[in-house]
């Protein structure tokens, strides 16, 4: 049977935001939520809220996001298990270098 997960669960299993960052929690899906990170208002270019996708969670499991509107086929981990240094993305870089 599949986990069932509210809005609160997620929140108290996220790793504490970066400083003056806020996680936004959306039902996406019957089976899938989306995490963005709201941005502070410290941007010239707009006025309008910045946000960026943070990741997913489906069944219990946290997935890096593919793109703005999918996660990854791949878990990174289940949801209590957040490693504090992904409070911006749970997205693992798969290179160190920048070739140029």
């Amino acid at each position: 049977m599949p986990m069932t997960l509210t809005e609160k669960q997620i929140r108290d299993s996220l790793p504490v935001p970066p400083f003056r960052y806020k996680y936004v929690v959306t039902q996406q899906s019957p089976q899938i939520w989306r995490v963005d990170l709201l941005h502070p208002m410290v941007y010239t270019y707009t006025k309008d809220q910045v946000k960026t996708i943070w990741g997913f969670i489906k069944g219990g499991k946290v997935y890096p996001p593919k793109n703005s509107q999918k996660p990854a086929r791949s878990p990174l981990c289940d949801l209590s298990e957040v490693p504090d240094h992904c409070s911006y993305t749970p997205i693992i870089p798969t290179t160190r270098v920048l070739h140029g």
